[in-house]
């Protein structure tokens, strides 16, 4: 997905809705990846790899810091 996918499917510029309604359209727009798959028709297979506790509360970690940055930068433009 790029930046202009997402802002036509959000109707607008994506830095304009809630968060939640961003949260929202990207997993819509995720969900319907896995499903439909991407342009061209083309599936690939795709390993997933486990991921250990360790690892998980690091990326829970990031996760939570880039929310908060995105948040900032959100209500720093309005």
């Amino acid at each position: 997905m790029d930046k202009n996918m997402i802002d036509a499917e959000s109707g607008g510029a994506l830095m304009d809705k809630t968060l939640a309604v961003e949260r929202h359209l990207i997993s819509n727009m995720a969900s319907n990846t896995q499903q439909f798959g991407t342009k061209g028709g083309v599936v690939t297979s795709r390993v997933v790899n486990e991921v250990g506790a360790f690892d998980n509360l690091r990326v829970e970690n990031q996760l939570t810091k880039l929310t908060s940055l995105v948040r900032q930068l959100t209500i720093g433009q309005h």
